[in-house]
């Protein structure tokens, strides 16, 4: 069922009258790392710890801070997995081609989009 729902989101047009959010639990397989490691695309809340440290930033806590650390909620772009992550279903379609993964999908929200500022932005550009 998930599959089905999935692939029909998947196929779905930008200006389409139905939007979608999900709630998906997924991931970039290895062989995407290379080509994406130097600006992974989904950015997502972590309680970054000292796991997450290279050896140099290891080195600086500990010289600079006597290796003092308090684990503290960042914004970062990782390649690793991803749980409850929420996203727009454009978004979604974009890091599909990218090579993500997705999992298994919770959750979806279907709302009905259209462009009710086109007029007033149309309006506002000719004066």
């Amino acid at each position: 069922m998930q599959k089905k729902y999935l692939e029909k989101i998947l196929k779905t047009k930008a200006n389409a009258p139905r939007g979608y959010f999900l709630n998906i639990k997924s991931h970039f397989p290895l062989k995407t790392y290379d080509y994406l490691r130097d600006l992974p695309p989904a950015v997502e809340n972590v309680a970054v710890g000292k796991d997450w440290f290279s050896p140099y930033n290891e080195e600086l806590v500990n010289n600079l801070d006597g290796g003092r650390f308090s684990k503290t909620e960042k914004l970062v772009s990782h390649l690793g997995l991803r749980k409850n992550y929420v996203i727009h279903y454009l978004e979604l379609q974009y890091y599909v081609k990218l090579g993500m993964i997705v999992d298994e999908v919770s959750e979806i929200l279907s709302f009905d989009q259209t462009n009710w500022l086109a007029p007033y932005i149309a309006f506002n550009t000719e004066k």
